[in-house]
C-alpha cells in the first residue's frame, strides 16, 4: 500500500502547481474504487471515476484505436475540466477550474511532472 505521506506531498504539489484552479482531487484504487486521499471532493468521485476508467480500457480494448494512454480529459459543466491519471493499480483525479487555468501549460509542462511523482510515489 501507498504510504499516506506520500500522497499528501503529491496533494501539496498540485495544489503549489494549480493554485486556485485546483477544485478537487483524490487518489483511489483501480480494483475497486476505494478512496485512498481526497482534497475537496465527493467520496462517491472516486467511484464515479473508477467507473469511467473501466468503461473507457474496456471500451478500447475491442477496438482497433490506440489503447489509452496515461490519462484522460472530460469537460465538465461550469468551466470545469475532469483529468485522470490512470496508473496501473492506482488512479489520481483532479477536477480543475479552467479560467484559473493556462490549460496549455497544464497540459504540456505541469501534467508530466505530476505524473511523474504520481509514479514515484506508487513505485
Amino acid at each position: 500500500m501507498v504510504a499516506q505521506d506520500k500522497l499528501n506531498d503529491l496533494i501539496d504539489f498540485q495544489k503549489e502547481v494549480l493554485g486556485r484552479g485546483l477544485l478537487a482531487s483524490l487518489i483511489w484504487t483501480s480494483t475497486d474504487g476505494q478512496l485512498l486521499i481526497n482534497f475537496n471532493s465527493t467520496p462517491q468521485a472516486s467511484s464515479l471515476f473508477n467507473q469511467i476508467t473501466q468503461v473507457l480500457l474496456s471500451a478500447m480494448q475491442g477496438s482497433e484505436m490506440p489503447k489509452l494512454g496515461r490519462y484522460y480529459v472530460i469537460d465538465m459543466a461550469d468551466d470545469a475540466l475532469g483529468i485522470v491519471i490512470v496508473m496501473g493499480e492506482f488512479q489520481w483525479g483532479m477536477i480543475i477550474d479552467k479560467t484559473r487555468t493556462a490549460l496549455g501549460l497544464f497540459l504540456n509542462m505541469a501534467m508530466p511532472e505530476l505524473i511523474n511523482a504520481f509514479k514515484e510515489a506508487v513505485a
